[in-house]
C-alpha cells in the first residue's frame, strides 16, 4: 500500500461521531510505548481537560497544566513556563489548539527538555476543513483539530529537530532534538502562519507520516519485542 492509501485508510476508518472512542492505537499508547524507550521519569502534559490521557501515562513524576480542570496545576503554559524550569524527559502538548499558542508550546517545551526526550503533538492530520480552523463553534460532529496542523511545515525542513507524524488518533507528532547537530538552544519561528486549508490538502503527502507499525520500527524498544497496540 503506497502512501496515499495509507493516508485514505486513516480517514476511512476515523470516528467521526462526537463522543464515540477511538480505536487504538493512541496518542496514549505512544506515549506509554516512547516512555520505555528513554526510560522517561518525568512527564508534562500541557492540556490535561478531563485527565483522559493524563491518567493512563505510566510515568511516576507526572505535571500537568490545564487553566480549567484536570492535571496538578490550574495555569496556563504561558504562566507555567514563566514560573518553572524544571525538565522532562516526556512533554505532550494539547493545549490551545491554536498555531501560534502551539509554536510557543513547542519553544518551551524545547528548552526543558532532556537529552534523549520526546515532544508528542497533536492533532496534526485534520479530516475537513471545518474541524480544521480557528473557531471550534464551526467543527461539526467530531471534535476540533484547530490549527495545531500548521506547526508541521515548520518542522519538516529542520535539521536540528527529528520529527514524525503516527497516522492514527488525529495525526500524533513526534518531535526529539537531533542530537547529531548540537546547539544551545532551538528556536521554532513561526512562518506557517498564513497556509491554509487548501494548502495541507495539496501537500500533506509531504509530510513524514507513518503507521503505527512503521513507526515501532523507527522507534525501536533495544532488546525487546516492538509492542503491537491493537
Amino acid at each position: 500500500m503506497n502512501k496515499e492509501n495509507f493516508y485514505q485508510s486513516f480517514v476511512d476508518n476515523r470516528r467521526v461521531k462526537f463522543g464515540l472512542q477511538i480505536c487504538p492505537p493512541t496518542r496514549i499508547d505512544l506515549i506509554n510505548y516512547l516512555r520505555k524507550i528513554n526510560n522517561a521519569k518525568s512527564y508534562l502534559e500541557i492540556g490535561c481537560r478531563s485527565d483522559k490521557c493524563f491518567n493512563k501515562i505510566k510515568i511516576k513524576n507526572k505535571v500537568g497544566i490545564d487553566p480549567e480542570r484536570g492535571g496538578t496545576l490550574r495555569m496556563t503554559s504561558d504562566e507555567y513556563f514563566q514560573k518553572h524550569n524544571e525538565k522532562f524527559d516526556i512533554i505532550f502538548i494539547d493545549g490551545l489548539h491554536l498555531y501560534e499558542q502551539v509554536v510557543i508550546d513547542l519553544n518551551n517545551s524545547l528548552n526543558c527538555l532532556n537529552e534523549n526526550g520526546f515532544i508528542i503533538l497533536h492533532d496534526l492530520l485534520p479530516t475537513a476543513e471545518s474541524r480544521a480552523g480557528e473557531q471550534p463553534a464551526k467543527a461539526k460532529s467530531g471534535g476540533w483539530n484547530g490549527t495545531t496542523w500548521k506547526i508541521s511545515w515548520d518542522l519538516i525542513d529542520r535539521d536540528d529537530v527529528i520529527f514524525n507524524i503516527g497516522l492514527f488518533d488525529e495525526g500524533v507528532g513526534i518531535v526529539q532534538k537531533n542530537e547529531f547537530i548540537p546547539t544551545d538552544s532551538i528556536n521554532i519561528e513561526p512562518k506557517s502562519k498564513n497556509i491554509d486549508y487548501k494548502y495541507y490538502e495539496k501537500n500533506k503527502l509531504d509530510l513524514p507520516f507513518y503507521t503505527w507499525n512503521e513507526l515501532i520500527e523507527i522507534y525501536k524498544i533495544n532488546g525487546e519485542k516492538n509492542e503491537v497496540v491493537g
